[in-house]
């Protein structure tokens, strides 16, 4: 755990095994650690994150409040949970009635309620606020990317017609799964949006089915979902950046 320059290293309890051998032990997978009320601190794993973590504050109410953010080995989706109930991202587009997300800057400040997060897809880090009242979940969501090559054109161009919705079309995938378009050149990594003449662009696009609402609800729909898109990509020959 980080914060400030300091770093705290945490190691988890002892293993109670009932033989000397590896194969044996175990070990409960709970960490202890010291955090301040109103501060931000970074956790850094020295193995893959899991799937699904547990946060709590111990003997703490809702005024002591709590920023952490997570490290994620790769890309991921990852959807936050406060008290069993989904919270959508900071930069989730209000005015869509499905998962739709902005590039846009990180929104977790003290002043948002628990719960609310970002990730941020350059650092692969999670953000999110808890308070002693809340027991945040963190599930990694399947996710596929997808990114293939276009023509020259214009942004203007791009963005005037409906590649999008053709595009998925194609594949059978309904435009509402389609969480995140990015458009990248082919001699930079940034996005670009001036009006000049591109040479051959990527076009990366994020699959994924909406998160449940709350934790109890069953996921099969969409693991189901996600399994015939991953099919119907390799049929159809595209480049996948990643699926997970």
């Amino acid at each position: 755990m980080s914060y400030n320059g300091f770093i705290d290293i945490i190691n988890g309890p002892q293993d109670y095994g009932w033989c000397n051998g590896y194969t044996c032990q175990k070990r409960i997978s709970t960490f202890m650690a010291l955090v301040q009320s109103r501060h931000h601190f970074d956790i850094y794993l020295t193995s893959t994150t899991p799937e699904h973590m547990r946060f709590r504050l111990l003997n703490a109410d809702s005024s002591i409040v709590v920023s952490l953010c997570l490290y994620y080995t790769s890309l991921q989706q990852v959807d936050v949970y406060a008290n069993n109930i989904y919270v959508a991202p900071t930069n989730r587009v209000q005015n869509f009635s499905f998962l739709m997300l902005l590039d846009q800057p990180n929104g977790v400040t003290f002043s948002v309620p628990t719960g609310s997060n970002f990730f941020n897809r350059t650092t692969q880090m999670a953000t999110f606020l808890i308070d002693g009242a809340t027991i945040i979940d963190l599930y990694i969501s399947q996710l596929i990317v997808l990114t293939f090559g276009l023509p020259p054109t214009t942004p203007s161009t791009f963005f005037t017609t409906n590649l999008v919705a053709n595009s998925t079309t194609l594949r059978g995938v309904t435009s509402d799964k389609i969480r995140r378009v990015d458009i990248i050149s082919a001699n930079s990594d940034t996005r670009i949006r001036r009006q000049v003449l591109l040479s051959t662009i990527s076009l990366r696009v994020e699959i994924r089915d909406d998160p449940p609402m709350n934790l109890s609800a069953s996921n099969n729909a969409s693991t189901q979902l996600i399994a015939n898109i991953n099919a119907q990509v390799k049929q159809s020959g595209l480049e996948t950046a990643g699926s997970e």
